[in-house]
């Protein structure tokens, strides 16, 4: 026999997996032993939720207005460009106040059911806005639902065509300040070019007789570079005046603080530069924050538990989105003022490069125009001024040009068009919100498998026989079939006999040849500690030479007599209390290899009757006539006898049984039993199912009947 000392912290020591809260066989092991209860519930609050769902859902419709980069151009194509990225570079502009304003502040559009509340008809509009393309980025597909189909069409049309009216004013006001600011150059060159004509006509009458553009032809060889710095000294005056007209058009729009409209700022570009607003980022960010502790207390199932606090969270969003939008309005005139102010400076820096360029050109120019004066004489002064005549002409072509493009393209329709308007929608999104029920249903159904998981985590119930064999002093000495009831198979019951024959065998191989008395103990009622003790007795009176005393000292709740079949008589209360002798006390009946000493009945003098002495006098009086001696004791939680009869018999063997052993409890019990002296053998683990005693021993049973 194992003579180590019990520690009682022998289970402190198993298996770490076991220690684990989120052990994936507890999972296994809730989902088995609560179904029977937590599926009917679960069915019966999933069916309330979902029917409550159903009940307050109401249909959404649908409507959709389809737009169209308008691509199109009259003459010139390069003057109105077509957006090539509708959804991305529109989006901003749909979404911004500048379209949603008056549409809001329509009474007749407000009608519609998600905008009859003044207080959330912001928030609504824009959540149920939705903005997609349709498979070209030409496309884009403005939608809007509601729960009236009507309404949805009408807030959807009267979205788009405050969205177009904004488009087209932005771009009938860039066409417009582009040709106002390109009049003057057109003045300008207009008188530069009458002058070089005047000049020419002066010159042509000096000369007397001899026709100018003629004589010149002798210095075409001479004047090739001086045509080449013409040309480039055209190109950069007509661009001067162009960037000069831009320039004066973004100074113009600067001394304006009033007029925020992002007119020659891509609308994405702008939005993105409103975003980084110092006022409208901390609005943001905190509007983020918000939103994700309410999503992650939705995830996390906290809703319910912390209403409160959810509705707090909710009131705070809806205020920082009110800021937000505040904070937006505020920033669009200093960002749209910033912008200009370094589109200003840019513009400027540009002028600054074109100027420098043309004034270059223009030195090399009247250093070659003085070189070939010097040659050529009162010709050359003639071809010179001929060559300024065309160089101002060609300028004044290029801005003529430019303004005409701008006026024929003027005439064309809206950079966006229309290609479908919203019709009033006839089928809903959904008839029946499948998905919000299945997923209310589904979590309502899981409600009671979560409860029954945290009972679980509590109680934690010992499900494997794993669980005790982790330390290495309480060895698992055998693992006993659930006891299979009297209409139960024969393969069950040849199940159970077999490791009832395999514990009796582990318990002599244990410790051969010293061992005698044997307590059986549990820590709570109902771990099959006097079924095991019954059973235990019967076989190894069958394969022991030795007779075999089966004791019930349970005093509180005797079951040996019933078991066998017995009446209840003097038995060990009377030994103890020496009211009766041993053997007048032992019943003889059931044959020469099995004796039974029942429990008897007890009075008010328990404490006093089982005392060490008297247990210890007791056994060794048995021990000489028995070979072995099984007591069957009550549960050392409940009663605290027991420990007197662990202490005074050789050994203990301590029954669990699965999912009834509380692992609490155990480590109570061992280390009651450990204070008491007791001598623990090891632990059985019963209630083990068939199919998993037999899947892990196998079924080995004989192939011919003892008869053969």
């Amino acid at each position: 026999m194992n003579n180590k000392k019990l520690t009682a912290t022998g289970l402190e020591n198993k298996d770490p997996r076991h220690d684990r809260i989120f052990d994936p066989w507890l999972y296994v092991d809730t989902i088995r032993r609560n179904w029977r209860w937590a599926m009917p519930l679960g069915f019966v609050i999933a069916s309330l939720v979902s029917g409550f769902v159903y009940w307050r859902f109401v249909p959404e419709y649908l409507a959709s207005h389809l737009l169209e980069a308008n691509r199109d151009f009259v003459v010139f194509q390069s003057v109105m460009q077509g957006n090539s990225d509708l959804l991305q570079n529109e989006r901003p502009l749909i979404e911004n106040l500048l379209v949603l304003s008056p549409v809001l502040s329509d009474p007749k559009i407000c009608e519609a059911p998600s905008l009859r509340d003044i207080h959330s008809r912001e928030m609504n509009i824009r959540r149920n806005l939705s903005l997609s393309d349709v498979g070209s980025k030409t496309l884009m597909l403005v939608s809007y639902k509601d729960t009236e189909p009507v309404a949805a069409a009408s807030v959807c049309n009267a979205i788009v065509r405050s969205y177009l009216q904004q488009r087209q004013r932005f771009d009938d006001r860039r066409i417009s300040d582009l040709e106002g600011w390109l009049q003057p150059a057109l003045k300008l060159w207009q008188d530069e070019v009458e002058q070089h004509r005047e000049r020419i006509v002066s010159l042509s009458k000096r000369a007397k007789g001899f026709d100018p553009f003629q004589e010149t032809t002798r210095l075409n060889t001479d004047v090739t570079y001086l045509t080449s710095l013409r040309d480039e000294l055209s190109l950069l005056r007509s661009n001067e005046a162009v960037i000069e007209a831009e320039l004066l058009m973004l100074k113009d729009a600067l001394s304006k603080p009033g007029e925020n409209e992002p007119i020659d700022l891509d609308p994405m570009t702008f939005e993105a530069l409103v975003k980084e607003n110092e006022e409208v980022a901390t609005a943001s960010r905190l509007l983020s924050e918000k939103n994700e502790e309410m999503r992650m207390m939705e995830k996390s199932d906290l809703v319910r538990t912390r209403q409160v606090w959810y509705e707090t969270l909710k009131k705070d969003v809806a205020v920082l989105e009110n800021q937000l939008s505040s904070a937006k309005l505020a920033a669009r005139p200093m960002v749209l003022s910033k912008w200009r102010e370094s589109a200003v400076v840019a513009k400027t820096a540009e002028l600054t490069r074109t100027r420098t360029r043309r004034d270059v050109i223009e030195s090399n120019f009247k250093a070659e125009e003085e070189r070939l004066s010097k040659f050529a004489g009162e010709t050359a002064e003639l071809y010179f001024a001929q060559q300024k005549y065309l160089q101002a002409r060609n300028i004044l072509e290029r801005l003529n040009e430019r303004t005409a493009s701008v006026r024929t393209e003027r005439q064309k329709s809206s950079t966006i068009q229309t290609l479908a308007e919203a019709q009033t929608p006839t089928v809903p999104i959904e008839s029946v919100p499948w998905k919000k029920i299945l997923l209310y249903a589904a979590a309502c159904f899981s409600m009671p498998f979560v409860l029954a998981f945290f009972l679980e985590l509590q109680l934690k119930r010992i499900s494997q026989s794993d669980s005790l064999a982790g330390g290495k002093e309480i060895p698992v000495l055998g693992e006993v079939v659930m006891l299979p009831s009297h209409s139960g198979s024969a393969k069950k019951q040849r199940a159970y006999d077999e490791s009832i024959e395999s514990l009796r065998a582990n318990f002599i191989l244990s410790d051969p040849g010293s061992t005698q008395t044997l307590v059986i103990a549990s820590s709570m009622p109902g771990e099959g500690k006097s079924t095991l003790a019954t059973h235990l007795a019967i076989s190894l009176s069958k394969m022991s030479d030795g007779r075999v005393l089966l004791i019930d000292a349970d005093f509180r709740s005797p079951d040996q007599h019933h078991l066998f079949g017995l009446q209840m008589s003097e038995g060990l209360a009377g030994v103890l209390r020496g009211s009766v002798t041993l053997d007048e006390a032992i019943d003889t009946s059931l044959g020469e290899q099995l004796h039974i000493l029942t429990a008897g009945e007890i009075r008010k003098d328990l404490a006093r009757i089982v005392s060490k002495e008297r247990i210890e006098s007791l056994m060794q009086h048995v021990k000489e006539k028995y070979r072995f001696i099984i007591i069957d004791t009550a549960p050392v939680l409940a009663a605290s006898e027991t420990l007197s009869f662990a202490a005074g018999a050789d050994v203990t063997l301590l029954c669990t049984m699965r999912d009834v052993t509380r692992e609490d409890n155990l480590r109570l019990c061992l280390r009651r039993l450990d204070l008491s002296g007791a001598k623990l053998i090891g632990t059985v683990f019963s209630g083990m199912p068939v199919h998993q005693y037999l899947y892990r021993y196998g079924d080995y049973r004989y192939s011919l009947s003892l008869d053969a």
